[in-house]
């Protein structure tokens, strides 16, 4: 069921799971036969992991237990063994020669393995060929050994015979594939696929096609097969010759030619007729289709038409839009303020951190993250992006720790989170080197043992904020991230620094410390300022605004805006023309362009107003006011 296949995939994803059955396979390949990364790296992480837990820093024999499995999960995981024991038993017969009466009964216990419920007509069929292989070695008098492409290349050729001498040219409208020397005169002929990377086809040939390892002069060609069905078709046909291809690229609209003998066709047709009217001729040939089925063009009485009365609907609707592009959220939202009247600290840290999300997300509902993309199946060969950020992140937390990183590194080479050989050592290493610099840059804030976690609940203009703040060391509160610091880092401490200076006053003055990684460790303090309760208050303002319509505020792009303004002197203009470049650009990091709860709130264009210029500095400027770096 779709739960059953949730949890595998998380199992295969988080053991580390990418391709190749065990290392003996891809010895057989011809590749470096590393273990990492297989089906049976992977199995043995889940099993040890059931078995035992190894909290990310113990493995067993050189296996790291994957410890996110739990007890309901084991049925699932003991089919999965039983399938891949199923297949690595497959691939090692399948492999070897074997006479055509044992090439019977190995693919008779397939099917009988992996259907065993199977009853249809196909497979049925399929049974039956399988069976006749006993036969067919008695009839030929051979019992010699056969290998795979032998028996592939039977039970093509007999299935496909079957198939095709089937419903040929029994009602009204035919439907089969182009075979020579079958077509036969008809008022209408269709040729559908017609596209420039499917036809004509490319030749294929077994493995033990001598004639394809060697050939000579008259030997038959695929390619030439199908420029021979293409003018039979042509010639066929009685009173109308349609030949369909996909013509136009389904992500930038761009041109995609079509099959060679359909571009040969219309290059005659373009050189051999002109039409009355002095157009050219193929503008009254060719008909492009719209991507859209709901397309106004195909209501507009010309060449396109449709009979769908649905699509006629939506087509008007389009038609009846204003020219500019409708904001998703037109007014103001009103009602259910007492649903939101009690909020955690993360949550209002959240909200700063990309308002529209919070907004479309927690009030409507709206969910535009999609699926995970598939599972990958190439072993890492570069820690990159989110990968990286964790694995930097999870080594800066065991350095402050006090832990040997060192002794960490066969643990990760065992997850198979590290690509293979020297890359992965270097790459581990590298990381560690800047895990330790940077804990040394904030190990004079940090005094083992002291730190100590603040209960906060505040009440505030009908809101009511509560939650924790960790991290907090004297009079600091120290934030540390193993990568460039952006303005989202920022407001998250920001908020908790607030907060914690207006919830606990006897604390005296206390300041927050955000360290990061640009080109070395970066060092960042933040003093709370005296008008905390007010600046805050105008936080939370502006939080009740955010539940009714989307804030036009951007940590990263806020921030550059905000910096050049408040600390560089910058004029309103020039810091908006740095802000812009920053959002068509922001290298190096997830760009608020491309968000897609931001695109749905504000479509296309630029959403850098002069209310966006407000909301910049009216959030970040006391901060940079109070910053020392």
């Amino acid at each position: 069921d779709e739960k059953g296949l949730g949890i595998l995939e998380a199992l295969i994803r988080g053991s580390g799971i990418r391709w190749g059955l065990d290392e003996a396979s891809k010895a057989a390949m011809g590749l470096p036969p590393g273990k990492a990364n297989t089906w049976r790296s992977g199995l043995e992480r889940l099993l040890l992991g059931y078995a035992m837990p190894g909290f990310g820093e113990a493995i067993f024999k050189a296996v790291a237990p994957y410890d996110n499995i739990e007890g309901k999960d084991s049925q699932i995981l003991g089919s999965l063994i039983d399938l891949i024991e199923k297949l690595g038993f497959l691939e090692k017969e399948l492999g070897l020669p074997h006479r055509a009466g044992e090439w019977s009964a190995i693919l008779g216990a397939v099917l009988d393995a992996f259907f065993p419920d199977g009853e249809g007509g196909s497979l049925r069929k399929l049974k039956d060929v399988v069976s006749g292989f006993i036969l067919v070695e008695e009839h030929a008098g051979f019992d010699g050994l056969l290998e795979l492409p032998v028996i592939k290349e039977h039970l093509k050729n007999t299935l496909q015979g079957e198939a095709l001498g089937q419903g040929f040219m029994d009602g009204g409208i035919t439907f089969c594939a182009m075979v020579p020397m079958r077509s036969v005169p008809r008022r209408v002929i269709c040729l559908v696929g017609l596209n420039g990377d499917s036809f004509p086809g490319r030749s294929s040939s077994a493995d033990f096609d001598l004639i394809a390892s060697s050939p000579k002069r008259c030997d038959r060609s695929r390619r030439k097969d199908d420029r021979y069905l293409f003018l039979e078709s042509l010639l066929s046909a009685r009173d109308t010759f349609c030949i369909s291809y996909v013509g136009q690229d389904i992500k930038d609209n761009s041109t995609i030619p079509p099959s060679v003998l359909v571009s040969d066709l219309m290059d005659y047709i373009e050189r051999a007729f002109v039409p009355e009217e002095g157009k050219k001729i193929l503008e009254k040939v060719v008909i492009r289709h719209r991507l859209q089925a709901f397309s106004p063009a195909y209501f507009e009485g010309g060449p396109l038409f449709s009979y769908s009365r649905a699509d006629l609907e939506a087509a008007k609707a389009l038609c009846r839009q204003s020219g500019g592009e409708t904001p998703f959220i037109s007014r103001p939202l009103n009602g259910q303020e007492e649903r939101y009247a009690s909020i955690g600290i993360e949550s209002l840290s959240s909200f700063f951190v990309n308002p529209c999300k919070f907004l479309l997300k927690r009030r409507l509902g709206v969910n535009l993250e999609g699926a995970d993309a598939a599972i990958d199946d190439e072993e890492p060969f570069e820690l990159a992006g989110l990968e990286r950020y964790k694995m930097a992140q999870e080594l800066l937390k065991k350095e402050m720790e006090r832990q040997d990183l060192d002794s960490i590194f066969p643990v990760k080479k065992a997850t198979g989170e590290l690509p293979h050989g020297t890359m992965g050592r270097l790459e581990y290493f590298s990381l560690a080197g800047r895990s330790r610099d940077l804990a040394g840059t904030i190990e004079d804030f940090i005094i083992p043992g002291d730190e100590s976690v603040a209960t906060i609940s505040l009440e505030l203009s009908g809101l009511t904020i509560s939650g924790t703040v960790r991290g907090i060391y004297g009079s600091r509160i120290i934030r540390c991230r193993n990568a460039a610091v952006g303005g989202r880092d920022r407001i998250r401490l920001w908020v908790e620094l607030l907060l914690l200076s207006c919830c606990q006053p006897e604390r005296g003055p206390i300041a927050g410390v955000l360290a990061g990684w640009g080109k070395g460790p970066e060092l960042m303090e933040i003093r709370a300022p005296e008008a905390a309760l007010d600046i805050f208050s105008e936080l939370v303002e502006l939080y009740k605004e955010g539940l009714k319509a989307p804030l036009r505020f951007f940590p990263e792009t806020s921030w550059q805006y905000a910096s050049d303004v408040a600390s560089k002197g910058a004029s309103p203009e020039k810091a908006l023309k740095g802000a812009v470049a920053a959002w068509e650009s922001q290298y190096g990091k997830s760009r608020e362009k491309d968000d897609p709860y931001i695109r749905l709130c504000f479509g296309k264009d630029i959403p850098l107003d002069a209310e966006f210029q407000r909301l910049s500095l009216k959030i970040f400027a006391p901060l940079i006011s109070g910053r020392s770096a």
